[in-house]
């Protein structure tokens, strides 16, 4: 994949910036983190497919993604 397109796929659109400001609130906060994560898992699948940006739809399966997600991340630490 081009780091190029990795860094700006975010910003193609023009409802990007929409999409960037739901993800930076949710990530302020602790309880929304898990969401944002989610949603972060799901733009990265569609960039590399080269599909638009996903619409933030179905919030409950993204933070349940972004919970797995930040339990496999963590997981390493409690295993030390």
């Amino acid at each position: 994949m081009d780091y190029r397109q990795g860094v700006t796929y975010p910003f193609q659109g023009g409802r990007c910036w929409k999409f960037v400001l739901i993800a930076f609130l949710c990530n302020i906060s602790l309880i929304g983190q898990p969401l944002a994560l989610g949603y972060a898992l799901r733009t990265s699948r569609r960039c590399l497919r080269g599909q638009p940006l996903p619409e933030w739809q179905d919030w409950g399966n993204m933070y349940l993604d972004g919970l797995r997600a930040l339990a496999l991340k963590l997981l390493p630490k409690v295993v030390d």
